[in-house]
């Protein structure tokens, strides 16, 4: 089964995924990572379609 960004418990294989989505142009006016990094957690979450507990790991990772 292929990892989902939408989970409670985000495996490490979705984060690279995620961090794919915020560089390819789906984001507001920040840069992607900027965007992910220091966005609204809700807004994050949803512009992405990901869980915030993914959202969230993947800015522990990028710290």
């Amino acid at each position: 089964m292929r990892p989902t960004l939408w989970t409670r418990t985000p495996s490490i294989r979705v984060i690279p995924q995620l961090w794919r989505s915020s560089s390819n142009g789906r984001r507001p006016t920040l840069s992607g990572l900027d965007y992910l990094k220091g966005g609204h957690l809700g807004s994050v979450a949803a512009t992405f379609e990901a869980h915030a507990f993914t959202v969230l790991a993947a800015r522990d990772l990028l710290r």
